[in-house]
């Protein structure tokens, strides 16, 4: 058995119990992945992308793949769309566009059973790497695509073009050639017919050399994801980075902790220097800056706070109250246990305002809640966003921080258990 087929039988091994499709334009590519699949017994879906740009060739390419369907009985679904049109109407660039609506039509099918095989070879990865290099893409651009990612498999990926060429002339197989990657117009074809071919006249071993550190780079992203990510998930859940957690980081790590927010590879250096500006110091984000919706990160003390817009802030909250229940051995910030007997008409949960007042547990009059939060150094920005729960006179609980010494249950009391949503 050859070695191409070898290693798609034994690379697909592991997803016998999924339903495959294959992502299908007509080229070589595509074709040689679904002649291969029908040869092991396997019967995918075929998925194909017809954006109307070349005419009558666009048209004889979907009917192309539509007829190998329908002769090998195969699942057929396709996507048309008018994409000049699209681009005439709303702008944009004609690839980024082309892509985004085929993912779109991919992200369709994803069942949660469903695999996507994507028919990207060695050559596309070597493109891919010098596209990301100019653009200044860092370790994850430099790592390229993957062989495994989510619900997307390439088990093309390690053969060069040459290879599946040779492969199918070998087979007889039939496929579709698409003229505009002839043309120069794209800089992925000028990579491909210009660029790298010079570059293999003064080094013929290119692009095995370009593989092996593709290869090294996944590795470098796969450590990065596995340091970064735990940190990456305690700041957003906590919504603040000590500064020895990011003094401790490398210059690389903070680029990946910086990824993970969906900001741009420069903010680092801005978040260098705010780690270095002086106290109260602060960035600002426009909408587009980060998926995560950050709308500033300030220098507090030795810790960075992130502030989320109001919308991820204002989520309103609710409040519980479990009657006749006994006080526990433990406590948590999220419940009080009161005397139902102190309780004047109706409990309720606002957020705090200027002048609300409590009698805390341990003193014997009464504090500002402003007080309160700020003796318990929660940041400025947060502060607005504080609960409380009141009854028709008194303020019973700022929550987290303090109960009314008037309303809290003992042993001797009746006891009501008052709870509010967690975060």
């Amino acid at each position: 058995m050859r070695k191409i087929e070898a290693h798609i039988q034994n690379f697909l091994q592991p997803y016998t119990n999924q339903r495959i499709a294959v992502a299908c334009s007509g080229g070589v590519d595509s074709m040689l992945l679904l002649n291969l699949l029908i040869k092991f017994k396997i019967h995918p879906a075929v998925l194909h992308v017809n954006y109307q740009l070349r005419g009558e060739d666009s048209m004889l390419d979907a009917q192309f793949i539509k007829s190998f369907c329908i002769e090998n009985r195969l699942e057929y679904f396709d996507l048309n769309i008018n994409l000049k049109s699209k681009l005439n109407l709303n702008g944009g660039n004609l690839q980024q566009e082309a892509r985004r609506f085929r993912y779109q039509f991919f992200e369709s099918f994803n069942d949660g059973n469903t695999k996507i095989l994507l028919a990207h070879h060695a050559d596309d990865q070597i493109e891919t790497f010098f596209l990301n290099l100019a653009r200044g893409g860092g370790i994850m651009g430099l790592s390229c695509m993957l062989e495994v990612n989510g619900i997307y498999l390439r088990p093309l990926l390690p053969f060069l073009k040459k290879e599946i060429i040779e492969y199918a002339h070998e087979e007889c197989l039939k496929w579709r050639e698409d003229v505009s990657n002839e043309k120069l117009d794209y800089s992925r074809n000028k990579l491909r017919k210009v660029f790298i071919p010079q570059l293999e006249a003064i080094n013929p071993n290119l692009k095995t050399e370009i593989l092996y550190l593709i290869e090294k780079f996944q590795q470098t992203q796969k450590d990065l994801e596995k340091k970064v990510n735990p940190i990456y998930q305690e700041v957003v859940a906590t919504q603040t980075l000590e500064f020895h957690v990011f003094d401790s980081l490398t210059f690389e790590e903070i680029n990946e902790l910086v990824r993970l927010f969906a900001f741009k590879p420069s903010f680092t250096s801005r978040l260098m220097e705010l780690r270095n500006a002086s106290n109260g110091k602060f960035l600002k984000f426009s909408l587009i800056d980060s998926s995560n919706k950050i709308e500033k990160i300030f220098k507090e003390g030795k810790t960075f706070r992130l502030v989320f817009r109001e919308e991820k802030m204002a989520t309103e909250k609710s409040i519980s109250v479990e009657k006749n229940v006994t006080l526990p051995n433990s406590f948590d910030k999220f419940s009080i246990y009161v005397n139902p007997e102190k309780i004047n008409g109706e409990l309720k949960l606002r957020r705090w305002a200027k002048g609300d007042r409590i009698k805390p547990i341990g003193l014997s009059g009464s504090k500002l809640v402003s007080d309160i939060l700020k003796d318990a150094k929660v940041p400025l920005a947060f502060r607005k966003n504080q609960w409380v729960v009141h009854d028709d006179i008194n303020l019973i609980w700022v929550v987290g921080h303090s109960v009314s010494r008037d309303a809290v249950a003992n042993n001797k009391s009746p006891v009501w258990k008052v709870s509010v949503d967690r975060e």
